[in-house]
C-alpha cells in the first residue's frame, strides 16, 4: 500500500508508514495500481526477422540476434513487467541455425569452385611450362625416354643416376614425360595435383627415404608417378607420336584424369550408359570423376585452360578421353588398358599411367 501522505509504498497490512512514521488508516494509504504486463515487441520483431533469414540469410539474421540480445536483457530488467523470454531466444537461435544451414550447403559448392580454380590454375603453368620445353626442343612437346620407346608405367627408373639407366629400352611412362617439367623448368610438383583427385599426394623424394631432396635429379614421380600426378596428356607413344608446336591449337594436349583408365571411376563407369545426347545425366557420366562429374579442367595446345562440361571437346568435338571412331567421335571408343592409341594425329586421346593400386574415395564434391 501507498502512503498519501509521502507516497512511499509499504508492505500489504503494515500499520505505520517505513517512510514518514505516520500510522496507516484508510486515510492515509492508497491501494497500488495494478502492474500493467506486456509481450516485448523487440522480442517478437527479433523471431520474426530470425525465420526471414532462411531466405535472407545475414540481412535478417544479424539484426534478429542483436534485437534477440536487448530484448532478453530487457526483459530480465523489467521486474516482470515484460514477457516474451522464449520469442526473444528464438529471435537468437533461428538465425544461427539458418547461417549453419546455409554454410552447409554453400560451403561444400564454395570450396569445389576452389579446388576447380586451383586445378585450372595448375594446369595452365603447365602448359606455359609445356611451350617452352617445345621452344627449346625443336618444337616437340615432352615424350620421355627414347624415340622408339613404347608406354610402360613400370619401366622407368625414377631416381636412377643417367638418362640412359632411367628408361629400359627406352620405354617410359606418361607421368615420366610430364616429370620432365618439373626436373628442367621447375614446375613445383604440388602443380600437378587436382585436389579433388583423392589419394593423389605430392611427390617428395624423402617419402620413399632418398638422402637426395632436389626434385631435378630424378626421372619420374616416385616409383608409382601417377600416385603423384593426376593429369592425363596427350598419348605420345605410338607411331604418329610427334605432337608439336604446329600441330591444330584447338588440340587438347592434357587434363584432369582420364575416367576410363582411372582406378577411382572404375567401378562407377560403364560405358554403355555414357551417351553424348539425353542431358547431363548422361553426358557426365564421361567426365573426369575429380570435380564431381561437372566437367574437366582442359589444356589446348595454345596454352589455354577451359573448363568444359562435357569430354567431347577435342578438335571437331573429337572426346578427349577415348580412341576416335568413324561412328561415333564424340562417344568414340573406349581406351583398352595396354592399348590406348590414337587413330590419327588429330585424335585427341588423353591417358594416364595404369595398372596401379585402386585408391578410396572419389573427386571433391
Amino acid at each position: 500500500m501507498r502512503c498519501s501522505k509521502c507516497k512511499t509504498e509499504n508492505p500489504e497490512n503494515a500499520q505505520f508508514c517505513t517512510g514518514c512514521a505516520v500510522i496507516l488508516t484508510p486515510s492515509t494509504q492508497r491501494t497500488s495500481k495494478p502492474i500493467k504486463i506486456e509481450t516485448s515487441l523487440m522480442a517478437i520483431i527479433a523471431l520474426v526477422l530470425g525465420v526471414l533469414s532462411f531466405v535472407f540469410a545475414i540481412f535478417t539474421g544479424l539484426p534478429a540476434l542483436v534485437l534477440g540480445i536487448i530484448s532478453l536483457v530487457n526483459i530480465e530488467k523489467s521486474g516482470g513487467k515484460l514477457t516474451g523470454k522464449g520469442f526473444a531466444m528464438a529471435g537468437i537461435i533461428t538465425p544461427i541455425f539458418s547461417f549453419a544451414l546455409i554454410l552447409f550447403i554453400v560451403f561444400p559448392k564454395v570450396r569445389y569452385l576452389a579446388y576447380r580454380q586451383v586445378c585450372g590454375n595448375n594446369l595452365a603453368a603447365i602448359g606455359k611450362a609445356m611451350l617452352n620445353y617445345a621452344n627449346d626442343n625443336n618444337n616437340v612437346f615432352p615424350r620421355a625416354g627414347t624415340a622408339s620407346g613404347l608406354w610402360n608405367p613400370k619401366a622407368v627408373v625414377w631416381n636412377a643416376p643417367t638418362r640412359q639407366q632411367a628408361y629400359k629400352h627406352g620405354d617410359a611412362s606418361i607421368t615420366s614425360s610430364l616429370y620432365l617439367l618439373a626436373k628442367y623448368y621447375q614446375i613445383a610438383p604440388s602443380k600437378f595435383i587436382c585436389m579433388g583427385d583423392l589419394g593423389i599426394t605430392e611427390f617428395k623424394p624423402a617419402t620413399y627415404d632418398d638422402g637426395n631432396n632436389d626434385v631435378t635429379q630424378f626421372w619420374d614421380f616416385g616409383p608409382n608417378g601417377r600416385d603423384h600426378c593426376s593429369y592425363s596428356y596427350q598419348q605420345p607413344y605410338y607411331k604418329y607420336n610427334v605432337l608439336t608446336i604446329s600441330n591444330d591449337p584447338h588440340m587438347t594436349i592434357a587434363a584432369d584424369p582420364n575416367p576410363w583408365l582411372d582406378k577411382n571411376a572404375q567401378d562407377k563407369r560403364d560405358f554403355k550408359a555414357f551417351q553424348i545426347t539425353g542431358g547431363k545425366e548422361f553426358t557426365k557420366l564421361g567426365n573426369a570423376i575429380t570435380h564431381q562429374d561437372k566437367g574437366q579442367n582442359v589444356l589446348y595446345l595454345d596454352g589455354h585452360v577451359n573448363f568444359e562440361s562435357v569430354s567431347f571437346c577435342g578438335i571437331n568435338d573429337n572426346n578427349i578421353y577415348t580412341q576416335a571412331n568413324s561412328l561415333d567421335i564424340k562417344k568414340g571408343t573406349r581406351p583398352i588398358r595396354g592399348g590406348a592409341i590414337p587413330v590419327s594425329m588429330s585424335d585427341n586421346l588423353l591417358v594416364i599411367d595404369y595398372g596401379l593400386p585402386p585408391r578410396r574415395g572419389r573427386g571433391m564434391p
